[in-house]
C-alpha cells in the first residue's frame, strides 16, 4: 500500500500552481474516463492547448479503453494494442499534450503535473519528457525518473519552477511513454487523470492592423494581430453608389445624390466613418492610417481625414490627420498619414473621411472610389477573445421543464462574468435579449433547468458565456415539451452468468416519461409478463443503463424477466427475456497433500482444476503441511471451500514483497506481492494459515517492505478459525466485497488490515508485533454505509518494553489511520490492552474525514472518554441508538452498497460425506442448515400452520404460489435469528386447489405442497 499522500483535483480553480510574475495561464486535460470525448483541454488565460494525442499507427498503436477505476477513482485508460513486455520506453509509442502562448504573449511554463496509475498490471511503467520540438529529434528532457505505476491507487506527480519560456509561435510538447516490463496481455492499461501544463504570460507589443477592402461592400474588414472592428461602417450624407472601375480596378464608390456645391473645406456631417479598437484588455498605439482614393469624372475632389474617440465628434473637436488629400481622376492614389494616438481597452478609434468638391459639379454623378482603408499600430497588454462554449444536449424534457447546460472550454483570456442558457419559441437563434437563465460565472461545465415552459411547445435553446470581449453562444438545440406525462421507456439487458440460483441482467432507461425515475430494476417470475408484484431487485434511480442480479432462484427452472422503471405517473417495463437456471451440481471433494497422497500436491493446482462457475460446492481439503507457493483463485471459480485440519499445521506461505523482482523483468507491487489471492466470490476457508514471511525491517534494501499474506477481491467470502501472519500490509481487502471472519487471528506490524470493502471480524484476535504499529488502514468506498467492523475481538500486542523484530521496545500501537476515499472502522465491545495508545487513532492522509468509532470496549486500554482530537482522525463513541444498526444482516444487506445485488448472510459450513465426489449433497437442500415442515392440517379448510427451522441468522422468504407458478402471497420477507418459527395462514380467501409454499433462507431452498378445500 502506497503511503504517499494522493491529491486528486477536478477543475482549474483547485490547482495550486507555481507561476512566475505575470498573468496565470493554465491548460488542463481532465482525462476523467475512457473515450476520445474527454481529451480536449480546458484553458484559462492567454494559452492555447491542443487535444490529447496518442500514437495509433502500428506497431506503436495505443487505444482508449472503457472507463476504469483505480483506487475508487474513475480514470482515463489507454492500452497498447499488442502484447507487452518492454524493458524500457519505446519512443515511437506515446501520449502527447501540447500548449503555446496566444498571440501577443510570452508564456513561461512553470508547472507540469499529472495523476498516474495502472489498471490490471503490476509491472506498468511510465516516463515523462518535454520538448519545444514536436518531433523530439534530440530526445527531449525527462521530468523525474521512470515511474512504477500502482493498480491500487493513483499517484500525483508535479514538477514546478521549470522556467520554460515560449515566444509567440512556439509550443511545448509533453510526451508520456508507457511500457510494461512483464509479459502481459493487451488488457493492461495506463491510467491518467488531470494532466496540467501551467505558468504565466506576459504581453509583448503586437503589430496590428485593420483594413476595409471596400470591394463588395464597405463594412467588411480584415484584421491582423489583436485589433478588431469598433462597430459598423457609417455613411453620413453620402450614398453607396456601388462598384465602379478605375483603371481596371473595381472598387466601392460613394456620392451625394445631389449636385456637388463648390466648397473650399469639408462640410460638417458629410463623411464615411470607419471604427477600430484593441481587443479587450489591450491598448492600441496608433502609428498611421492608409487609404487609396480615386475620383470619377472630376479633378476637383479633396478629402480631409479626421479621427476621435468620441462617436459624436465634430470637425472642431476631432483631430485632423495630415493635409487634405487631392483625389486623382480615374485612378487610385495611395496615401499614408502618420498618426499618434492611444486607444485603451474599451475605447474605440473613429476614423472619418470628409469629401468635398472645389467647384459646382453640374450633376450628381461625381464619385469617389474607396479602396483599402486601413489603420496601423501596436497593441500591448493581455487581450481577450470571446469565450469558447458548447451547448449540452437537452435532456429530461417534461411538460413544463427541461434540463440542459454548457461547457466553457476557454474563457478567451478574460474572466467569464456571466453564463447560462437563452431560449425562445420564435427566435431560432436566441440571444441574451430573449429569455435568459444565468448560472453564475467562470469556465467549466454548468447545468440548469428551464422551468415554466408551455406544454407541447417547440423551443430553441443554446448556451451563452460573456466576458469583457463579447458574448459567445453554443449550438442551438430544438426540443418540444411533452403534452402529457407517461411511464418511463426502457429495455431489458440480456441474461448472463446463469447459475443454479442466481443470474445477471439489468436495463437501460432511455426516456424518463417526463417525471423523475424514482425506482428501477428487474422483475422476474416463472410465468410470462412479470411485474413488480413478482420477485424484484432494484438498482438506483434516473435514466441510463444499470445492472442487477436475480437471486434465490430455483435450479433447473425457466424464468421470465423484464426491466422496470417507475416515475410518479406509472411503471414502465422493458422487453421480456427468458432463461433456464442450471441444475445444482453435486459436491466435489478434492484433497491436497504435500506428500503426494492426495489429488494434488499444490494449492494452485487444486485451484486451477476448479471449473468456472461451478454450481455446487467445490471442496478442497488440505492435509497438514507448509505449502510454500504463491497462488491465486481466479474470479470465475466460485463456491470453493478450502478446508484444513488445524491452522497451526496447515500453512500456505511465501515471501514476496513490493519492489521485489517478479522474475519477468519487472517488480511486484502492493497489489501482487501476496502469498494467496482469492479473487472469486462465495469462498470459504477454514483452519488455514495464510502467511508472508517478509519483515518490514529494511533487510531487503527497499525500506518498509509491503508484503501481503492474503489479498481478497470477490464478494461473500468467509474465513473461520484461520490465521493471517505477516508484518506490513498482512491482509489486503482489494474490492468492495463483503467478508466475514470468525475466530480468526491476524498479525502484523503496520496497516496490516487495509483496503476497501465491508468486513466483519467476529470474535477475532489481532496482534501487533512492532512498536508504533497500526491495526487497520481503511480505504472505504464513498458509497458504502459500513467499512471494517471489529466485533467482540481481542486486540493484543507485544508487551510493553519487549523488543520487537525491528529492535525497538514496544510502547504503544494504534487502532487505525485513514488511507483513501471515505475510511470507516469501528470497534464494538472489543478487549483493548494497556499498550493501545490513548489517542487511539493516527493520521496518514489528511482531509478524508474518516468515520472512526468504538462502542463499550473493555480492557486496560479502553475507557477513554474521547480519543484524538485531530480533525483528520478523530475517534468517537457510538451511542446505543447507533449500535443498533450494526447487526450482521444490516452490515451485509444489499443497501450497504450500490454494488451489492442482494442481501447476504454468512453460512454455516457442513462437511460432506468423505470421498472424492459426493452426489446428492449440496448446500441448497441440506437439512443440517434449515428445515421446512409440512403444513398442518393438510388439506386445509380454513387455516393451517407452516413451521420451519433456521440454523443461523439469515434473510428469509416464504412465498405461496399456485399451480401455474404465480405468486399468491408473501408470508415472510425479513431477516431472522436462528430458531424455530410458525406461520398461521388463513386460507378462506383462497380458491380451492393445489398450492406450493417455498422457503428461501440464504442458500437453502425447499418447497412443500398444500391442498386447499
Amino acid at each position: 500500500m502506497k503511503k504517499s499522500v494522493l491529491l486528486i483535483f477536478v477543475g482549474l480553480s483547485l490547482f495550486s500552481l507555481s507561476v512566475s510574475a505575470g498573468t496565470p495561464a493554465t491548460a488542463v486535460w481532465p482525462c476523467l474516463s475512457g473515450g476520445v470525448n474527454v481529451v480536449a483541454a480546458t484553458t484559462s488565460g492567454q494559452i492555447n492547448a491542443l487535444t490529447e494525442l496518442m500514437t495509433t499507427a502500428s506497431p506503436a498503436s495505443l487505444v482508449y479503453g472503457s472507463a476504469k477505476s483505480v483506487g475508487g477513482v474513475s480514470v482515463q485508460s489507454i492500452k497498447y494494442n499488442g502484447v507487452w513486455p518492454e524493458t524500457t520506453k519505446n519512443t515511437i509509442r506515446y501520449i502527447r499534450f501540447a500548449t503555446s502562448p496566444k498571440s501577443g504573449s510570452v508564456l513561461t511554463v512553470d508547472t507540469i503535473a499529472m495523476t498516474i496509475g495502472a489498471v490490471s498490471s503490476s509491472a506498468m511503467k511510465l516516463a515523462i519528457y518535454y520538448s519545444t520540438d514536436s518531433t523530439f529529434a534530440s530526445g527531449g528532457t525527462q521530468l523525474g525518473s521512470d515511474y512504477s505505476l500502482s493498480s491500487s491507487a493513483m499517484t500525483r506527480v508535479q514538477f514546478t519552477s521549470l522556467g520554460i519560456v515560449l515566444n509567440p509561435g512556439q509550443s511545448i510538447y509533453v510526451r508520456v511513454y508507457p511500457w510494461d516490463s512483464a509479459t502481459e496481455s493487451s488488457g493492461k492499461y495506463i491510467a491518467l487523470l488531470n494532466v496540467v501544463i501551467g505558468g504565466s504570460t506576459n504581453p509583448i507589443p503586437v503589430s496590428s492592423s485593420i483594413t476595409w477592402p471596400c470591394l463588395a461592400d464597405i463594412t467588411s474588414s480584415v484584421t491582423t494581430g489583436t485589433i478588431m472592428s469598433g462597430g459598423s461602417t457609417t455613411l453620413n450624407n453620402l450614398l453607396n453608389y456601388g462598384s465602379q472601375t478605375y483603371s481596371g480596378l473595381s472598387a466601392k464608390s460613394v456620392y451625394t445624390g445631389v449636385v456637388w456645391s463648390a466648397e473650399t473645406a469639408p462640410a460638417e456631417g458629410r463623411y464615411a466613418q470607419f471604427a477600430a479598437a484593441p481587443k479587450s484588455g489591450g491598448t492600441l498605439v496608433l502609428d498611421s492610417v492608409r487609404m487609396k482614393l480615386a475620383a470619377w469624372a472630376t479633378t476637383d475632389f479633396r478629402v480631409a481625414v479626421y479621427c476621435s474617440k468620441d462617436p459624436a465628434f465634430t470637425l472642431s473637436s476631432g483631430i485632423k490627420l495630415g493635409n487634405d488629400i487631392v483625389v486623382t481622376n480615374g485612378t487610385f492614389g495611395k496615401t499614408t498619414i502618420p498618426a499618434n494616438a492611444t486607444i485603451n481597452s474599451g475605447e474605440v478609434l473613429y476614423l472619418r473621411l470628409y469629401p468635398y468638391h472645389l467647384t459646382t459639379s453640374g450633376d450628381q454623378w461625381k464619385l469617389i472610389g474607396l479602396d483599402s482603408i486601413a489603420v496601423f499600430g501596436k497593441v500591448t497588454g493581455i487581450t481577450a477573445d470571446p469565450p469558447t462554449i458548447a451547448t449540452t444536449t437537452v435532456t429530461y424534457i417534461s411538460t413544463t421543464f427541461a434540463s440542459t447546460g454548457g461547457t466553457i472550454a476557454s474563457d478567451g483570456g478574460a474572466a467569464v462574468t456571466d453564463r447560462g442558457i437563452v431560449y425562445s419559441t420564435t427566435n431560432a437563434t436566441p440571444t441574451i435579449t430573449d429569455t435568459k437563465i444565468s448560472t453564475g460565472s467562470g469556465s467549466g461545465i454548468f447545468t440548469t433547468q428551464l422551468t415554466g415552459l408551455a406544454v407541447g411547445t417547440t423551443y430553441y435553446a443554446r448556451a451563452f458565456a460573456t466576458n469583457s470581449a463579447n458574448t459567445s453562444y453554443g449550438s442551438v438545440f430544438t426540443f418540444t415539451t411533452m403534452t402529457a406525462l407517461t411511464a418511463p421507456v426502457l429495455s431489458t439487458t440480456a441474461i448472463s452468468t446463469i447459475l443454479a440460483v442466481t443470474a445477471n441482467s439489468g436495463g437501460n432507461v432511455t426516456d424518463w416519461g417526463g417525471a423523475a425515475v424514482t425506482n428501477r430494476g428487474i422483475c422476474w417470475s416463472t410465468h410470462t409478463s412479470p411485474t413488480i408484484a413478482d420477485a424484484t431487485t432494484t438498482s438506483g434511480i434516473g435514466i441510463g443503463s444499470y445492472a442487477c442480479s436475480l437471486f434465490s432462484l430455483l435450479p433447473s427452472t425457466t424464468y421470465y424477466v423484464r426491466s422496470f422503471a417507475t416515475n410518479s405517473t406509472d411503471t414502465g417495463y422493458g422487453n421480456e427475456v427468458s432463461f433456464t437456471t442450471q441444475a445444482i451440481a453435486p459436491d466435489v471433494v478434492k484433497l491436497v497433500s504435500i506428500d503426494g497422497t492426495g489429488d494434488y500436491t499444490t494449492i494452485q493446482a487444486a485451484f486451477d482444476a476448479v471449473p468456472d462457475n461451478y454450481t455446487g460446492r467445490w471442496i478442497i481439503n488440505v492435509n497438514p503441511g507448509t505449502y510454500y507457493q504463491k497462488c491465486t483463485l481466479a474470479s470465475t471459480k466460485s463456491n470453493v471451500y478450502l478446508i484444513g485440519k488445524d491452522p497451526a499445521t496447515t500453512i500456505i506461505t511465501y515471501n514476496a514483497y513490493s519492489g521485489q523482482s517478479n522474475g519477468a523483468g519487472g517488480t511486484w507491487g502492493t497489489n501482487n506481492c501476496f502469498s494467496v489471492a482469492i479473487d472469486a466470490s462465495d469462498f470459504l476457508a477454514q483452519n488455514i494459515t495464510f502467511q508472508n514471511t517478509i519483515k518490514n525491517d529494511g533487510t531487503t534494501g527497499t525500506g518498509n517492505e509491503q508484503a501481503v499474506a492474503l489479498r481478497t477481491k470477490g464478494d461473500r467470502q468467509q474465513y473461520y478459525n484461520c490465521r493471517l501472519l505477516g508484518y506490513q500490509d498482512t491482509y489486503y481487502t482489494n474490492s468492495n466485497g463483503r467478508i466475514y471472519m470468525k475466530k480468526c487471528y491476524v498479525e502484523g506490524s503496520v496497516d496490516f488490515i487495509f483496503g476497501n470493502g465491508v468486513m466483519i471480524l467476529d470474535s477475532c484476535t489481532t496482534y501487533v508485533n512492532r512498536e508504533g504499529g497500526v491495526v487497520c488502514a481503511p480505504n472505504t468506498d464513498a458509497t458504502s454505509t459500513f467499512g471494517y467492523v471489529f466485533r467482540n475481538c481481542t486486540l493484543s500486542s507485544l508487551s510493553a518494553g519487549i523488543i520487537g523484530f525491528d529492535n525497538k521496545a514496544m510502547v504503544s500501537f494504534y487502532l487505525g489511520r485513514p488511507w483513501q476515499n471515505n475510511p470507516k472502522a469501528v470497534y464494538i465491545t472489543c478487549v483493548e490492552p494497556a499498550t493501545l495508545n490513548a489517542g487511539g487513532w493516527l493520521s496518514m492522509t489528511a482531509g478524508l474525514n474518516p468515520y472512526f468509532a468504538e462502542y463499550k470496549c473493555t480492557g486496560t486500554g479502553s475507557g477513554y472518554a474521547s480519543r484524538s482530537t485531530n480533525a483528520d482522525y478523530t475517534g468517537r463513541q457510538l451511542t446505543d441508538v447507533e449500535i443498533a444498526n450494526y447487526t450482521t444482516g444490516n452490515i451485509f444487506a444489499k443497501t450497504t452498497s450500490p454494488s451489492y445485488s442482494y442481501n447476504w448472510m454468512p453460512s454455516v459450513y457442513v462437511a460432506p460425506v468423505s470421498g472424492t465426489t459426493t452426489a446428492n449433497q449440496n448446500m441448497y437442500s441440506s437439512n443440517d442448515f434449515c428445515r421446512l415442515d409440512q403444513n398442518s392440517p393438510n388439506p386445509v379448510t380454513s387455516s393451517t400452520v407452516i413451521s420451519y427451522f433456521l440454523a443461523k441468522d439469515c434473510k428469509v422468504n416464504l412465498d405461496l404460489v399456485n399451480v401455474a407458478g404465480a405468486k399468491v402471497l408473501t408470508l415472510v420477507d425479513a431477516f431472522a435469528s436462528s430458531g424455530n418459527y410458525k406461520v398461521n395462514l388463513n386460507t378462506r380467501g383462497l380458491s380451492q386447489g393445489v398450492y406450493f409454499y417455498t422457503l428461501r433462507a440464504d442458500n437453502f431452498i425447499q418447497t412443500k405442497k398444500m391442498v386447499v378445500k
